[in-house]
């Protein structure tokens, strides 16, 4: 723990696991009888109906891809079952490549830093890597030549990431063993990130992490020792920068398919406890917005009629959500279609809508993984943008489609 009484989620013990799986059945029994009209009388046998189908699938009478809740609804427990919602909607090949994209597009971004690059070519030059002669999409470096690269940002070499994904698996970490999105728990592991470098790509270090979010993590440390009440986003500084958005993609991958309306909120809260600016928190909610709809319609729609549906003025994955809680104006700049320019949109201070202005941008303009990343390397984008595109063009064009070279 990174200090005293603060416990990260740890695996449960049989009592615990038993109260948890209870309480998830309960829940989606009562979000069945409500959505249905039906009343006290009928709740006993619903439950019993419940818990004799549960029964069912632990002797291995039903098929584990089997759903009792037909895909309907956004009860609570229905984001709480990871598995249960990839077989709902997406396809493990787009959530591979959402993080896998992600990872990529932050260590190219890493490897660039420094150099003139304006191509993938010129980016293997620049880094003294072999070139392959026939497909220049192809940045290869082992052995003793990968420790022989010059150091990119953070005098990293070849291959590092930075802050981005490690923050990333910090959200993918907590979801998995939370089952749930937990924001005190990301935290946690964000700041154990901060202080032992656990989930960095070396040990003891994390390079990378902005002003505002170490603030965060200390004066959460602080609280959180001294039995605080509320001990986030009250303590988060109000400063607009793109460190957070990484952090979107775990929640969009966990809660997207079953409850589209509450992973844009749970994207805005995740964000909060870092960055308590409402255009920091807003930009988050709709790359939350257009990564939901890539991954629900991965795997059953071609990849350019995706584009054209989620890159549409105010997309939105379910109904309402601009309504009921509207844009601020950057965001809503954005949604409006404001990266949809000739050249790549300037990032001129970090800002949230400015790097996923250019993410959009790039993802517009790819016919391919690495055509985009190509193109956000020819106008000089930073790690933030090439991760986040990273993460959209991964889970459009599928794990499959990603250069395998720059995996290994």
């Amino acid at each position: 723990p990174p200090f005293p009484g603060a416990e990260m989620s740890q695996p449960e013990d049989k009592d615990a696991k038993l109260r948890k799986a209870g309480k998830a059945i309960l829940a989606s029994t009562y979000e069945h009888l409500k959505k249905h009209g039906l009343g006290r009388e009928d709740a006993r046998e619903a439950l019993q109906a419940a818990l004799e189908y549960v029964a069912a699938h632990l002797d291995g009478k039903i098929s584990p891809s089997a759903s009792a809740h037909g895909g309907e609804g956004e009860s609570a427990a229905h984001s709480q079952l990871p598995m249960e919602v990839v077989a709902k909607g997406g396809t493990v090949e787009s959530y591979t490549g959402c993080l896998l994209g992600l990872a990529l597009g932050d260590a190219v971004g890493v490897a660039s830093y420094g150099h003139q690059v304006e191509s993938l070519g010129e980016l293997n030059r620049a880094l003294g890597a072999q070139r392959p002669p026939v497909d220049e999409h192809l940045i290869t470096a082992s052995g003793p030549l990968a420790l022989q690269l010059p150091g990119g940002q953070f005098g990293l070499p070849l291959g590092c990431w930075s802050d981005r994904t490690a923050a990333a698996m910090c959200t993918a970490q907590s979801m998995v063993a939370v089952g749930r999105h937990d924001p005190v728990d990301v935290l946690l592991r964000l700041l154990r990130l901060y202080r032992t470098g656990v989930g960095g790509c070396r040990p003891g270090m994390c390079p990378g992490l902005d002003a505002p979010t170490i603030e965060s993590l200390e004066a959460f440390e602080r609280y959180a020792s001294q039995g605080g009440k509320r001990i986030y986003g009250r303590t988060a500084p109000a400063i607009d920068s793109s460190a957070a958005l990484a952090r979107v993609p775990p929640i969009v991958l966990l809660m997207a398919p079953s409850a589209p309306a509450a992973c844009l909120a749970a994207a805005a809260e995740n964000t909060r406890t870092t960055h308590n600016s409402t255009a920091t928190m807003d930009a988050s909610r709709y790359l939350a917005a257009v990564l939901a709809g890539i991954v629900v319609s991965a795997g059953r729609t071609p990849p350019a009629q995706i584009k054209e549906l989620v890159l549409a003025s105010r997309y939105a994955p379910a109904p309402d959500v601009w309504g009921s809680k509207p844009l601020s104006r950057d965001a809503r700049d954005i949604a409006d279609g404001s990266f949809r320019t000739k050249e790549c949109p300037r990032v001129l201070r970090d800002s949230a809508s400015e790097v996923l202005a250019q993410a959009l941008w790039a993802l517009l303009e790819a016919s391919s993984f690495e055509h985009g990343i190509e193109r956000l390397l020819q106008h000089r984008a930073g790690r933030a943008a090439l991760s986040v595109y990273g993460a959209l063009a991964g889970a459009l064009f599928g794990a499959a489609s990603l250069p395998k070279a720059w995996i290994q």
